[in-house]
């Protein structure tokens, strides 16, 4: 399987925002700009993230995605405000692959499974939130530490049908210091389903110490946004190192 280099963009409705420890507090542009910039670069994939569509109680931005729709031809995944199926199956019809669910897998987890069974679980990616070297989950953008553990919240998920796991080390997040990678083997080793390393992403040799800890992919914002390597830059390193990235 192709290793996967994924620019998340962090929004709030429309505005790019820089995330440190999901704490989003400086406002970066808007997201057309930054959709612009990343269907230049071409990156494998791209996650949208709406971080504060759930406390403010707001549904996805259709638009936006339709607008997303007309600028690649690569995939993208969106998450925030997904609240039903109806919310996810408008996503997919408005240009998204994927959907990722975050603080609803855990108040409303059988979300997940009729989102598969309706879309397939190919189309669900969920969010699984940690904080250094804590094993258990966090919720609410990391505000709530739930009473689950990194391992007991990923056999619901996939039993539920969940197609992917983003997992999330919150202490990390846009600190470009290095990923977890004490935590991301374990995880991938226990998961019957892929799984997307994020949190603390800065330089291209980091994507390869999380490939070769099993990841699938790797997510990055900070590091794309605000230092000089692009998805281009990490192809290239991976590749004169043997991997095989898209």
């Amino acid at each position: 399987m192709k290793k996967r280099i994924i620019p998340t963009v962090l929004y709030d409705g429309k505005t790019v925002v820089k995330g440190s420890q999901f704490n989003n507090e400086r406002t970066v542009g808007m997201v057309e700009a930054t959709a612009n910039l990343y269907a230049r670069r071409r990156p494998d994939e791209i996650f949208f993230l709406d971080i504060n569509a759930r406390k403010e109680k707001r549904g996805p931005n259709f638009e936006v995605f339709e607008y997303f729709a007309t600028k690649f031809d690569v995939p993208f995944a969106v998450g925030g405000g997904i609240s039903s199926v109806e919310d996810a199956r408008r996503c997919v019809t408005s240009g998204a692959e994927k959907v990722v669910l975050g603080s609803v897998a855990h108040s409303n987890p059988h979300l997940i499974e009729e989102i598969s069974s309706q879309l397939g679980s190919q189309a669900v990616v969920v969010s699984v939130d940690y904080w250094d070297q804590e094993h258990f989950v966090y919720s609410n953008s990391g505000s709530v530490r739930t009473t689950k553990t990194i391992y007991e919240f990923l056999s619901q998920i996939q039993e539920l049908g969940a197609g992917e796991v983003l997992l999330q080390d919150i202490s990390r997040d846009g600190k470009l210091s290095g990923l977890n990678i004490n935590m991301l083997r374990p995880v991938v080793e226990a998961a019957d389903v892929t799984v997307i390393a994020s949190g603390g992403a800065g330089t291209p040799e980091h994507f390869l110490d999380a490939f070769k800890a099993g990841a699938s992919g790797v997510a990055a914002g900070a590091m794309f946004q605000f230092t000089k390597f692009t998805p281009s830059d990490v192809a290239q390193f991976l590749k004169s190192k043997g991997l095989d990235v898209r």
